[in-house]
């Protein structure tokens, strides 16, 4: 048991080096706003059909438009390098997966947690 217990310890340790967690934040942040005040928008008609919108998706939208400006922000004032772009695509990745394994489950127990749609 201590031994699984450190392996997930030195795992996290190692993982949270490759992440930025604005990024993590500013995409769970932008799934609650999408939440709460994108609720109305649940189709759009685009290319003669008309495309039924999940909150998935609008997650998606809102998250990548704040970590594209706060990207663009760190272009701006030369602290973007090469390397760190896996590091923003790892942080998305660990945000979405972070919300829809753990926080979705643990905010619908507490009652938190507005059902979509």
């Amino acid at each position: 048991m201590e031994t699984t217990l450190s392996f997930f310890s030195s795992l996290i340790a190692d993982l949270s080096k490759h992440i930025d967690w604005i990024v993590v934040v500013l995409v769970l942040c932008g799934g609650e706003f999408a939440k709460r005040y994108m609720s109305a928008l649940t189709h759009i008609h685009l290319f003669a059909k008309d495309i039924k919108i999940s909150l998935t998706w609008k997650t998606l939208i809102v998250g990548s438009v704040l970590s594209s400006v706060y990207i663009c922000m760190l272009a701006y004032n030369h602290q973007l390098h090469r390397e760190d772009h896996i590091k923003y695509f790892l942080s998305y990745a660990v945000a979405t997966s972070f919300y829809e394994m753990f926080l979705k489950s643990i905010l619908s127990k507490l009652g938190l947690k507005k059902e979509e749609e």
